[in-house]
């Protein structure tokens, strides 16, 4: 099952369907959806621009939804706001973006709201974390060391060893890991396009693998290890799907 975000006038709302795009069902209303391991929870945000905003938790069908108590963090004035929550692989933690008056840092905290640790403290923006398959690593985006442009970093889950992944002269963001670790995926700009990306992690190696147009982002890999699933944006039309993915169509580019 794919869970994906649908945003129109009426709001944000959450929807799950098959990769073969039937049985679609509203789960309702939030952004930023990701499965948990056993695909049996989501993880979301939902509320409004407000210290009302926050992380929650739901059933596969979107019933039982309960918010997760995520201690408020007294750095300075300004209001808080969440994104992209993604679950760890073993499922007992949550990764996340908070922004504070505009400085967007990476978070992680246990599905039961204790445990809260701050893993970024500097003044660039940090986004976008996607935790390696054995739990040990994130790897996110961030201008921290690239005059401005957004690089894929790593780190160790308490905030040690960051690591600068990529060093290219252009945006470079949501990163994701292959099923095996030995991979990562990410967009990037390449001569006016935004593109799909693969790297060996050991050779350093990077592929092109989409080459289209449209801006392809946000990819996330298939169990198997074969497959990328890519979000595709064409003619200005936008939806949100794959945990957190902004697409007009589902494009899966096998490998």
């Amino acid at each position: 099952m794919i869970v994906f975000q649908r945003t129109n006038s009426s709001g944000d709302t959450i929807w799950k369907m098959t990769f073969r795009g039937e049985g679609q069902a509203s789960l309702g209303a939030g952004k930023n959806p990701d499965w948990s391991p056993d695909g049996r929870k989501i993880v979301f945000t939902a509320g409004g621009p407000s210290n009302d905003q926050g992380i929650f938790l739901a059933n596969d069908d979107g019933t039982a939804r309960v918010r997760i108590n995520i201690p408020r963090v007294n750095d300075g004035p300004g209001v808080e706001s969440f994104q992209t929550p993604v679950f760890s692989p073993d499922g007992t933690k949550i990764a996340y973006v908070r922004d504070k008056a505009n400085k967007f840092d990476i978070f992680v905290v246990d599905i039961n709201g204790s445990g809260q640790r701050r893993l970024t403290a500097n003044a660039g923006k940090n986004i976008l974390p996607a935790w390696s398959p054995d739990g040990q690593k994130l790897l996110f985006a961030s201008d921290r060391d690239s005059g401005g442009r957004m690089n894929i970093f790593s780190m160790a889950t308490d905030g040690s060893g960051v690591q600068q992944v990529t060093r290219r002269n252009s945006m470079t963001t949501t990163p994701c890991w292959s099923p095996d670790g030995t991979r990562i995926a990410f967009s990037s700009v390449e001569a006016g396009n935004t593109d799909v990306f693969v790297m060996d992690l050991a050779t350093e190696n990077v592929r092109n693998i989409t080459r289209s147009p449209g801006i392809d982002s946000r990819p996330n890999w298939a169990p198997n290890g074969r497959t990328i699933l890519v979000d595709r944006n064409e003619e200005g039309r936008r939806e949100r799907f794959i945990s957190t993915g902004t697409v007009t169509n589902i494009i899966a580019i096998p490998l």
